[in-house]
């Protein structure tokens, strides 16, 4: 097998599990919100993309493997060499990718709370409706940082695109990456 017979393999492999990764996503998105509210939706997207880059790392492996222990590019010693070194970078790719997933499943499990329930002057005080959707307060929820009050679906959705409270970017949150439903646009080909 040369080189980019396996270059084309890995490519195409990792380009159809992107796909079925947002196919996924898309499961997601058409669920009723009873189903899986809204301020729920982010933490299955973060799951869900890491672990698609997990396997989308794992599904190489074979084929590279394959490739650097054949003989024919260099004899026997540069094959046990090459194969050593992507075997032990690949590793500690992989074990770097299980610590995230280890991360990202800790964050679905753990229900999130950006703060508590105002009471009922401190809703009247704000003004008793959302900055974020401009309707009446529903499920309301004081931020813990900046005391900001805004429905708990609203401020859900928000935080998963923004580390920062929408009124005066006090920052709220840890990192939002893969919260949004988006996927990863690199091809993973080692």
């Amino acid at each position: 097998m040369d080189v980019w017979t396996v270059f084309w393999c890995v490519g195409i492999t990792d380009f159809v599990i992107r796909f079925i990764t947002m196919a996924l996503k898309s499961m997601v998105v058409v669920q009723h919100r009873k189903i899986i509210p809204f301020r729920r939706r982010g933490k299955y997207y973060l799951l869900i993309e890491n672990f698609s880059q997990l396997y989308r790392m794992l599904v190489p492996v074979p084929l590279w493997f394959a490739f650097f222990t054949e003989y024919n590019y260099g004899g026997e010693y540069f094959a046990v060499i090459a194969t050593t070194i992507y075997l032990l970078l690949k590793v500690r790719m992989i074990v770097n990718k299980i610590l995230e997933v280890y991360a990202a499943f800790k964050v679905f499990t753990h229900d999130v709370q950006y703060g508590s329930p105002p009471s009922k002057e401190e809703i009247v005080e704000a003004g008793n409706s959302c900055p974020i959707c401009q309707e009446e307060l529903k499920e309301p929820i004081m931020l813990r940082t900046c005391k900001h009050i805004f429905c708990e679906d609203c401020i859900s959705l928000w935080f998963d695109r923004e580390r920062t409270c929408p009124m005066c970017r006090a920052k709220v949150v840890a990192d939002p990456t893969w919260r949004d439903g988006s996927t990863a646009t690199y091809v993973i080909l080692f």
